[in-house]
């Protein structure tokens, strides 16, 4: 029967519990760290293995020490109900263990297969619980005085140096190759970033096993760490999101009532895993059977998703001819994914039940759903875009980079070419036939990126639609933009304007940069610099090549363009208040 506790002795056991988990989980993640990390046989590894036994031992001691000041049954039952099934699955196991190394039973599998079983069932409890104390930490963060584009930089920044420390691991890379830290960070920066420059080949310069931590930097950035979190920790039976942890999602996702953040958590990580798992299946099926043809389906399924590009073919998706089926699947994806989940939930929104109007035999109808302004205007110009590039792509490229192509193959080529800069680093054409009017164009593509909320980079497109209607505004005579019928405040203006502004110059200074460090001509550079600030991934073939200086300034750009150099000034700027002093205006030309 769970204990009733005073108010002071349950938070000092709370508090108890928290530290306990927190001390199990650091416990578990090293020794998952060396275990896998680690070949077998080493020091490491064996050290790996022995620091399970008191990591399991804390992390049932807090489960034990959570459940029992539950106060109710129910409460029990609620709290960590993930964990009580596989703490109850690990306890069964460990009898069958005990019971078939003793004699008393007889199952028909090896003991070293059971034992090995086992082991693994261990390792998945510490990974249960890790995603507990992650959810814990993720509530503790949300508590920090700062501001929520602090509190995303700093995720990303805590991300990307895990996820280099995991890569520099000996089991990461084959056993004859070594990998340098500045191409470990250019690697995790680049999939946290979802950017898709690569300065190794993914294919072949890492083990399966780096392949697995580089698709889960992806899935992490895509998503966003602190988004994840707290769907997992209401997943495995920790109490809902709080205010305070509300308010701070609320800033991240776009969000734009408290109320609405849970609902939209669960919209993200549901539609997230159900449009991969779609995406996985039909690239199994149509992909060229070989040896890792699932493993390699599930990889690009993620990688188009979240935008990122990676692909463990070393030419991308050039050399899948006559498998139209997949170039459709991954273009989807890449879409899909740039539109951002908040015009994807808007798209989903079921519509309102139907209602009896008056009218002609009192039929019963069902009212419209009328989309959002913003659902509206990423639809059309991401519609416009695709076609703008389609045409230009085919009408630059027909006799170039698509000359030896069919015309069905040079319409889906051009078609996902349109699509592929703006969101992922995919391409579907060799680079090296590109003439400089394509990769001005491709380049452009990139910085406008796709939608806000998305994990696509770039300028947004609705930075774009609100600076075309600024203009159009302007040329008209009106006081205010109109989008949509809905004018557009002029708070949003000036915020377009200071994102294109920065942007421009990060572009400017970027290339200066590479331009003294690095040996390339300006348009390999600027397509470069762009492709890193704008998150598209595609170049000209300069990223194996570049200096380490050049490879720190890459990393820099790819955070720059997936944080946002707006956010990022706002994370280092001092907040200050409204001035209470107006000055006079003063006319000055412009043009």
């Amino acid at each position: 029967m769970p204990f009733v506790l005073a108010g002071s002795a349950r938070r000092h056991l709370e508090r108890l519990s928290a530290y306990l988990l927190a001390l199990g989980a650091l416990c578990g993640f090293t020794s998952l760290v060396l275990t896998h990390g680690f070949p077998g046989g080493t020091e490491p590894h064996r050290w790996g293995g022995l620091l399970e036994v008191p990591a399991v031992l804390l992390l049932v001691l807090e489960h034990l020490l959570i459940t029992l000041t539950a106060g109710s049954w129910r409460r029990v039952l609620a709290r960590r109900w993930f964990g009580h099934i596989v703490l109850g699955l690990l306890l069964f196991g460990g009898i069958l263990v005990l019971a078939q190394l003793r004699g008393v039973l007889h199952l028909p599998i090896r003991p070293e297969t059971l034992a090995r079983a086992y082991v693994i069932g261990l390792q998945v409890y510490i990974g249960v619980t890790m995603v507990v104390a992650g959810a814990s930490v993720n509530r503790g963060l949300a508590k920090v005085p700062l501001h929520p584009s602090a509190m995303a930089f700093l995720t990303f920044m805590m991300l990307i140096a895990v996820g280099s420390g995991l890569l520099m691991l000996p089991t990461m890379v084959p056993a004859d190759s070594h990998l340098r830290g500045i191409d470990a960070l250019f690697t995790a920066t680049s999939a946290v970033c979802v950017t898709g420059l690569v300065v190794l080949d993914t294919g072949t310069a890492f083990t399966r096993l780096g392949q697995g931590v580089i698709l889960l930097l992806i899935q992490l950035g895509g998503l966003g760490i602190m988004a994840l979190a707290a769907f997992m920790g209401m997943l495995v039976g920790r109490r809902s999101v709080g205010l305070r942890e509300r308010a701070v999602m609320r800033d991240i996702l776009h969000v734009g009532a408290l109320r609405q953040v849970t609902r939209v958590l669960r919209f993200i990580v549901v539609s997230t895993i159900a449009i991969e798992l779609v995406g996985a299946t039909v690239l199994y099926l149509a992909w060229p059977q070989r040896t890792g043809r699932l493993f390699d389906s599930v990889f690009h399924a993620v990688s188009a998703f979240c935008n990122a590009g990676f692909s463990t073919n070393a030419d991308s998706l050039e050399g899948v001819f006559g498998q139209p089926v997949i170039l459709i699947t991954v273009l989807v994806l890449l879409v899909l994914g740039g539109l951002g989940f908040v015009v994807l939930a808007d798209l989903w929104r079921r519509p309102p039940p139907r209602r009896r109007l008056a009218g002609e035999c009192g039929k019963s109808l069902r009212p419209r759903v009328r989309l959002a302004v913003q659902t509206r205007m990423v639809l059309a110009i991401t519609g416009g875009l695709l076609l703008v590039g389609w045409l230009g792509f085919l009408l630059l490229e027909w006799n170039g980079a698509l000359a030896a192509m069919s015309w069905p193959e040079k319409l889906l080529r051009g078609l996902f070419m349109s699509a592929t800069p703006r969101t992922a680093g995919f391409t579907a054409t060799s680079a090296a036939l590109w003439g400089p009017p394509t990769a001005l164009m491709l380049l452009m593509l990139m910085m406008i990126g796709g939608a806000p909320g998305s994990t696509a980079g770039g300028i947004k497109v609705t930075t774009l639609g609100v600076m075309l209607a600024a203009v159009r505004s302007m040329v008209r005579g009106r006081a205010n933009p109109v989008v949509f019928r809905r004018e557009v405040s002029l708070q949003t203006i000036r915020e377009a304007t200071a994102v294109i502004t920065v942007y421009i110059a990060a572009l400017c200074l970027g290339t200066l940069l590479l331009l003294i460090t690095e040996r390339g001509s300006r348009q390999t550079v600027l397509v470069e610099v762009g492709a890193a600030l704008g998150t598209g991934g595609l170049t000209l073939g300069l990223t194996p090549h570049l200096s380490m200086v050049g490879k720190c300034i890459i990393v820099v750009l790819m955070v720059v363009g997936r944080v946002g150099p707006i956010t990022l000034a706002l994370t280092v700027a001092r907040r200050h208040p409204p001035p209470a002093v107006r000055y006079p205006e003063e006319k000055v030309m412009i043009g």
